[in-house]
């Protein structure tokens, strides 16, 4: 499991903009309605008791190759 924390500043990797306050998962960050819209509609993924994201999930994987594709771009 990866723990989501409070990050500020960051650009979302699901929608590009620049928020005040992000989710940070691992190494990925996302705004609180991308966040949102992306990891709580399946509660497999994301555990709201714990704050902690289901690595194996299909959702984290997905967004976890657009991650890599991204820092390969860089």
């Amino acid at each position: 499991m990866a723990r989501a924390l409070m990050i500020y500043n960051n650009s979302c990797l699901c929608c590009g903009k620049i928020h005040e306050a992000m989710v940070k998962i691992g190494s990925m960050a996302f705004c609180l309605a991308c966040f949102h819209k992306e990891f709580f509609s399946d509660p497999t993924v994301y555990n709201t008791e714990t704050a902690e994201v289901n690595i194996d999930s299909e959702v984290y994987q997905k967004w976890l190759e657009k991650y890599k594709k991204v820092c390969a771009a860089l």
